[in-house]
């Protein structure tokens, strides 16, 4: 597993994840950089994140819901892991990393934590249709 920069080529395969989960497609951000997981198969994950005052946030992350995906989730933690704690002694300050994760999403809290993530705000929202 590799991973690298989203590049233009990479955009049916992202559409392809995309409706694997039912989406048609992603809030894709202006500022955002995107990293993909791409393995002998191609994309099997990807982050959009940015930098913000505070630390990097992560906007989107998105893996295929079987084992390989798992393997692409992995493999950008530790990317983006590494990015930052890179970051953090270039700067000789701390780097923190996060996003938003739903609260309906047990499953991805869990993971969250196993990996020493852990809540640091609330995130309100309201549902207008």
């Amino acid at each position: 597993m590799t991973v690298e920069p989203i590049v233009p080529d990479d955009a049916p395969a992202l559409l392809a994840l995309a409706a694997e989960w039912g989406h048609r497609v992603w809030n894709v951000l202006g500022n955002s950089a995107g990293i993909v997981a791409r393995d002998r198969h191609g994309v099997a994950g990807f982050v959009l994140l940015r930098e913000a005052p505070f630390g990097i946030v992560i906007d989107e992350m998105w893996a295929y819901p079987n084992r390989r995906g798992k393997t692409a989730l992995s493999a950008l933690y530790r990317w983006l892991e590494r990015t930052a704690r890179d970051m953090a002694k270039k700067r000789r300050a701390p780097m923190r990393v996060g996003g938003v994760v739903h609260a309906e999403s047990a499953h991805m809290m869990r993971a969250m934590e196993r990996r020493g993530y852990t809540p640091v705000a609330s995130v309100f929202a309201k549902v207008f249709a």
